[in-house]
């Protein structure tokens, strides 16, 4: 596995700062790849259920037209 980017979501992504922090240093302790990937907060919050939700039944619909 070689992720661009680590998404920290839910009730997690409203932690402090350290948060990110102390998760950048414990995967860099035991990353299996040479670059650790940025560690980041997600952006949409509590909305981001709803957004993936209608974003998967509009890709759904528009497979069947």
């Amino acid at each position: 596995m070689d992720p661009g980017c680590i998404v920290i979501g839910g009730g997690l992504a409203q932690a402090p700062h350290e948060l990110v922090t102390l998760a950048a240093r414990y995967v860099s302790a035991r990353a299996s790849f040479h670059r650790v990937p940025p560690i980041v907060p997600a952006t949409l919050g509590e909305w981001a259920g709803v957004n993936g939700t209608v974003l998967t039944a509009l890709r759904r619909q528009h497979a069947l037209v």
